[in-house]
């Protein structure tokens, strides 16, 4: 990392801009500082500002059960009255979105997958897309094709969740705003596949062949394993890992293995390993937003990319929310309850699709 990219990742840090993972990685490089204070370019004043041993303070908590048409219960561990909810929010009920999720085929063709019924199936050069009983695309094959090697790649909107059975029998959940590509036959020493986005792996188990996921500069390489990849463009990407064992490669570092338990954070050339909340990683997997002591600049973007609107803001106030509540709660219930949490007096007001929060 030059100093230019240090400089800019502490500028987002004094600005209460930083995602959670940014902030461990931040921290991390600042214990370190000591000995390396000549290599890089840094304000002591920032210095102070930015390493003052983050008190942890939770403001919220928000425990959700969807139960037929009775909406949300709220706890609240801290509650500080607000007299008036902005109303252009409460009237505003955005639920997820419902875009098609695409399977985008060699040649340009694209394919509807969320318009294929059970039992269907759509034919790419002998090789058989259906949708089985579980609701997974899954592939099939007529005749002899490995040798027609066919690159698919599944897209999914904001607002979406799709389950794919690759051609090996391991079983990816993808997440909304993410894009798999992957081989219609895995050939060679290894099985690989490029990853955008967010998805849960559950990795058949094959010895001789390694699973290989390629996303954002990191390669991360298992026998049979299940984990959590986030690895969206504007974050940095998070590896957690659920059962079995790891590997994890970046360009010019030895490989680095992760034990159950443990995620790994990897923000430009930084790279940390940490004790990983698995149930919170894991929580779109089961249709649910699972925030413990979380800033709004790790919440807001997995609002966006479900809710598929656009938050628009000049600074973010450092409160922490621990909040729990279904995927599928309108988004006007959850803005409602951060309004009345926020220390700062935390407002939203709609515009579109776009939200102002001042």
């Amino acid at each position: 990392m030059n100093p230019d990219e240090l400089k800019t990742l502490l500028r987002k840090y004094e600005k209460g801009r930083c995602t959670a993972d940014e902030h461990d990685i931040v921290d991390g490089l600042l214990d370190n500082m000591s000995d390396k204070a000549g290599q890089e370019i840094i304000d002591w004043r920032l210095w102070k500002r930015v390493n003052p041993g983050r008190k942890e303070r939770i403001y919220l908590v928000i425990v959700t059960t969807i139960i037929g048409l009775i909406g949300i219960a709220v706890a609240i561990s801290y509650f500080r009255y607000r007299p008036m909810i902005n109303r252009k929010i409460a009237a505003y009920s955005t639920v997820p979105g419902r875009k098609a999720v695409l399977l985008k085929l060699p040649g340009g063709r694209t394919v509807n997958l969320s318009a294929i019924n059970m039992g269907d199936y759509i034919e790419d050069e002998g090789v058989m897309v259906c949708k089985n009983g579980n609701g997974q695309i899954a592939y099939a094959y007529k005749g002899n094709t490995t040798d027609r090697v066919r690159m698919h790649r599944i897209v999914i909107p904001n607002g979406g969740r799709f389950n794919v059975l690759l051609p090996d029998g391991t079983s990816v959940m993808i997440n909304s705003g993410s894009t798999i590509t992957y081989p219609t036959h895995f050939t060679g020493p290894e099985r690989r596949v490029d990853l955008v986005g967010e998805a849960y792996f559950e990795v058949a188990k094959d010895a001789l062949h390694p699973f290989v996921i390629t996303s954002n500069g990191q390669q991360v390489k298992v026998l049979g394993t299940e984990f959590n990849i986030h690895a969206y463009p504007e974050a940095a990407m998070v590896t957690t890992l659920v059962k079995g064992s790891i590997e994890l490669y970046t360009k010019g570092d030895k490989p680095k293995r992760l034990k159950p338990g443990e995620e790994s954070v990897l923000y430009g050339a930084l790279f940390a390993v940490r004790k990983a909340n698995v149930r919170s990683a894991i929580a779109w997997k089961e249709g649910e937003f699972l925030f413990q002591s979380a800033r709004l600049s790790d919440i807001l973007p997995q609002l966006e990319h479900w809710y598929d609107v656009e938050f628009v803001y000049d600074d973010l106030p450092d409160d922490n929310f621990t909040l729990a509540t279904e995927r599928s709660a309108p988004l006007s219930k959850i803005l409602s309850l951060l309004e009345y949490s926020s220390e700062k007096q935390l407002k939203f007001t709609m515009e579109g699709r776009k939200i102002i929060i001042k």
